[in-house]
């Protein structure tokens, strides 16, 4: 106890300075995305897609949507649907800062720097709470952020798939984790929201590193309840734990309600398990070939961070079991563990067949962009326990020549990553936000493989079954997007109706908002309008300035159908609403996060006089 009062006095008056530690993980983080701001934006492998997420927003808002979700800009008018399906959150927070330094690369890349900064942010103090009782907790912080922000995971997030969606869900990860530990260290209704908030932010954030969290999550909280002795806690724990998730799935509801409205409707390719085995996602044979980025030639096979790292994460793994009595080696473990199976991964030998249901992941590398977390939390666990045996002077230089250390050579390894994969990976996309205006509404990479189409768009003249399989035979990945393309610009963007019986006239359309005249006869008919179809349009007429609802359906074709009364002459009007699975669902997040905003303002209050009465 001596020896650990003694270490790193020469930081007693620096730790008064808090904000002194945070311009350091500010220069981290500027370190790691320094090339977002050389001239040439860098934009990775998923970057079009992104990006038209991005103007789907704000397309969707300025079309009159509370909760944007279609753009009925997209397709060359035909509308699309990304924020259906794909967590919206990211695009809202580049929408902002778009509108605020209107530059589209600067926008993406200060949001980029913003979720690794607040992620070194919340890594730091994570790390500093599993090690309050050490005297040298914040210096092992700032090495995890180092540790963290120039791992390959931060790596493959920001440039390999450029995709901001990852990066935020890493930032409510690392928020999740730590709410899930300090809640069973002290109960506390900081806790409960960093557990209702971290949970919530996933889905709305990622859906796929949701899905490859949520295993660690769970075994993670089995670790808690195990190492947590008392029932009686236990008890209380779980149920302000069940209480975090029911407020996350309220705080989410916006969103979930209708992607569970859409997916199990049926109508679009991502709810067909054929296409999705097709095309890569449930095929096993995949997932048991690959050998992906956490160490591979590609992504230096010798430089940090290499394959040496991850056998330091084995000797972690192995230090922590020889030293499990004590509660630093309890974590260390539990998270070298973490990584040791995401490495294992990515090996041939994973016996993928026994968990088929998380390779809707796509592609194993996935699981990857969680390492670089796993492992700096166990190196830095496990760091003073290794460091116990030497004086505190020496162990507070040596930390922090391995926080120089580990910062410039991923510094370095930043540098040479970017300059040796300008050519072909990054080349390709550089005219996207920069000389050349970027076409998000006609380049058909901006749907990705077509996953939010409805099926029937894309395989006509032929089964959906039979499609499907000729793409995947000549392993023709955009087959059906490439097809529906096609389909589309042949389609025409006046509508259709669909019986002899009906005339159409006057048509004009707004964003989504749709007028024309209708005459029909003795029978009601259809009206086929150019628009894709997805749960919440609306169809109405007015009399005596009644609004008189009409039916509105998919079509036979994938696009809106309005059907029309017998015996009517008059306009009708169209345009896309919401869903009665999105209205149920903003109305409960609305409720949700009033109602918790409430509760922290109330406690707030009583603190704040209770320290007047003291």
């Amino acid at each position: 106890m001596e020896r650990l009062e003694k270490r790193g006095q020469g930081l007693e008056n620096f730790k008064k300075y808090n904000f002194v530690f945070y311009i350091i993980i500010l220069f981290i983080t500027i370190l790691a995305t320094f090339p977002f701001y050389r001239g040439n934006f860098h934009a990775g492998n998923d970057f079009a897609f992104n990006y038209a997420r991005v103007m789907s927003t704000i397309s969707a808002l300025k079309d009159g949507q509370v909760i944007p979700q279609f753009d009925p800009n997209a397709l060359s008018g035909f509308g699309y649907a990304w924020n259906e399906f794909y967590g919206p959150l990211p695009t809202y927070f580049i929408s902002v800062i778009k509108f605020i330094v209107k530059s589209w690369s600067l926008s993406f890349a200060l949001f980029y720097s913003l979720c690794l900064f607040i992620s070194g942010v919340l890594i730091f103090n994570f790390s500093s709470f599993l090690l309050k009782d050490h005297t040298n907790s914040k210096l092992f912080g700032l090495l995890a952020v180092a540790l963290f922000t120039f791992s390959n995971s931060t790596y493959i997030n920001l440039y390999y798939y450029a995709n901001p969606s990852q990066p935020l869900a890493l930032l409510v990860v690392i928020l999740l984790f730590w709410g899930m530990t300090k809640m069973f260290n002290k109960r506390s209704f900081a806790a409960f929201l960093m557990v209702a908030f971290g949970a919530a932010g996933l889905p709305l954030s990622h859906t796929v590193t949701t899905i490859c969290t949520l295993p660690f999550v769970l075994l993670y909280l089995l670790f808690l309840l195990i190492k947590k002795g008392n029932l009686k806690e236990k008890i209380k724990i779980i149920g302000l734990g069940f209480l975090s998730v029911i407020s996350a799935i309220g705080l989410s509801a916006f969103f979930l309600f209708p992607l569970l409205e859409n997916l199990t409707s049926g109508i679009y390719n991502v709810s067909n398990s054929d296409f999705s085995r097709s095309f890569v996602w449930n095929n096993i044979a995949y997932f048991q070939g690959k050998w992906e980025p956490l160490y591979k030639i590609e992504f230096s096979y010798y430089k940090f961070p290499s394959l040496l790292f991850v056998f330091i994460v084995l000797f972690i793994f192995i230090f922590s079991l020889i030293n499990f009595k004590k509660t630093n080696a309890k974590y260390s473990l539990i998270f070298s563990c973490f990584s040791l199976v995401l490495v294992l991964m990515q090996l041939p030998i994973f016996p993928w067949k026994l968990f088929s249901v998380f390779t809707i992941v796509q592609d194993p590398a996935r699981f990857s962009t969680l390492f670089g977390l796993f492992s700096a939390l166990s190196l830095i666990l496990i760091l003073p326990i290794l460091l116990d045996k030497i004086s505190g002077k020496t162990s507070y230089y040596l930390t922090i020549s391995l926080l120089v250390i580990f910062s410039i050579l991923g510094f370095t390894e930043f540098r040479n990553r970017i300059q040796k994969g300008s050519q072909p990976l990054f080349a390709s996309a550089q005219s996207l936000l920069n000389k050349t205006p970027f076409n998000y509404m006609e380049n058909p990479d901006s749907i990705a493989i077509g996953e939010y189409l409805p099926q029937v768009i894309g395989s006509h003249n032929q089964p959906y079954e039979k499609t499907i399989q000729q793409f995947y035979k000549d392993k023709n990945v955009y087959g059906m997007r490439n097809q529906a393309m096609t389909y589309l610009s042949q389609r025409g963007k006046l509508p259709e109706g669909l019986a002899k019986s009906i005339q159409i006239s006057d048509y004009s359309k707004k964003g989504s908002h749709v007028t024309f005249t209708a005459t029909t006869g003795s029978k009601s008919a259809g009206v086929e309008i150019p628009e894709i179809y997805y749960k919440g349009f609306i169809a109405f007429t007015k009399e005596e300035n009644k609004k008189i609802k009409l039916t509105s359906q998919i079509s036979k074709n994938g696009f809106l159908e309005i059907k029309v009364p017998a015996k009517f002459s008059g306009k009708i009007y169209s345009c896309f609403a919401m869903s009665l699975a999105t209205k149920y669902g903003g109305l409960l997040s609305l409720l949700t996060f009033v109602s918790l905003l409430i509760i922290l303002s109330t406690k707030t209050f009583r603190k704040s006089k209770l320290s007047k009465d003291k």
